[in-house]
């Protein structure tokens, strides 16, 4: 899922970059600087110094308290990066990448005029390595926080509408960021439910919120029931033709009083057939089942409330999505 060249391998090989970096312009910086008393900065004394490059930068006699923090702080992350502390990296980055901007008339300070261009070049060249740096802190991040990856099967032939609902809305990325909004262990996930006052999706099109009809498909039939849950037609006990039988069934939310008015809302049934056998649940029947997770149930098991959908793609069958006239 994530490319290779944010491997630990490539993290290391930015942050010694990083540090020749840092090596050569405080070399640069040094001949201008002045000697003065070593450096008492150092790294905790509980981990000693072994790499000979580490000592001789720190050995260098440069008396700017900028340059010196930002070098030790760049000495430190190689360790992070072993700890797996990518916040502290992070936190690390921006605070550099603050120094170079806001101090840069301290780091210049004592450098002689004829090195000053020189000086701001390799400033500039710094900063420029960060930023591959912070972005392969930041997937790496999310490689080892992400909980995995679901795949889902919609049937657009017994639930045409909503089914394409939902894939018209996932190719507009509507879903991307959001986090599961409702959830009772056991029970159901539910997600988008959008930023701000409205509860489903709002067609920027229209400036009116889009809903859906609650779809029914019963055996036997060609065309599903519209308008009207199984119970209102006098079908109580009548097994849907997706029914609420598999761990993962996907379906369409609606408000409790209005089962014409799904959106964009949609949760997934984590089943327990024991507990609630299909057609003697009060669930089949009431709402649009779209389709079923087929692969990730073991993700889906460790998903939890506020969780957040990172991105939602269509991976086969757009072409089968039909959009109606405007």
């Amino acid at each position: 899922m994530f490319s290779e060249m944010f491997s630990k391998k490539l993290l290391k090989s930015l942050i010694s970059g990083l540090l020749q970096i840092s090596l050569v312009g405080l070399v640069g910086l040094a001949s201008v600087i002045g000697y003065a008393h070593p450096s008492h900065a150092a790294l905790p004394a509980y981990s000693a110094i072994k790499d000979a490059r580490v000592l001789l930068r720190q050995s260098l006699p440069i008396k700017n308290d900028v340059i010196r923090k930002i070098q030790l702080t760049l000495e430190k992350m190689p360790r992070q990066a072993n700890l797996k502390r990518w916040n502290n990296l992070n936190k690390d980055i921006d605070r550099i990448i603050f120094d170079l901007a806001q101090k840069s008339d301290n780091l210049l300070a004592s450098v002689t005029p004829a090195k000053k261009t020189a000086a701001g070049s390799l400033i500039a060249q710094l900063n420029e390595t960060l930023l591959p740096l912070k972005d392969a802190i930041d997937t790496k991040k999310r490689n080892e926080i992400s909980k995995g990856s679901l795949t889902m099967v919609l049937d657009g032939y017994t639930a045409p509408v909503n089914a394409g609902q939902f894939v018209d809305l996932v190719q507009r990325g509507f879903y991307d960021g959001q986090t599961f909004s409702r959830a009772d262990d056991n029970y159901f996930l539910q997600a988008g439910d959008p930023p701000g006052p409205a509860d489903g999706f709002v067609d920027p099109a229209t400036g009116k919120p889009r809903t859906v009809p609650i779809e029914i498909l019963v055996p036997g039939k060609d065309q599903p029931i519209y308008g009207h849950t199984l119970e209102e037609v006098g079908l109580t006990r009548t097994l849907p033709v997706l029914p609420f039988s598999a761990f993962g069934t996907v379906a369409m939310s609606h408000p409790s009083e209005d089962p014409n008015g799904g959106s964009s809302q949609f949760f997934v049934y984590l089943f327990e057939s024991d507990l609630t056998p299909a057609g003697l649940n009060l669930i089949d029947g009431n709402y649009t089942v779209i389709g079923y997770v087929t692969e990730g149930e073991e993700v889906l098991r460790k998903l939890k409330l506020e969780d957040k959908i990172e991105k939602v793609r269509v991976i086969s069958g757009i072409e089968n999505l039909v959009q109606p006239p405007k």
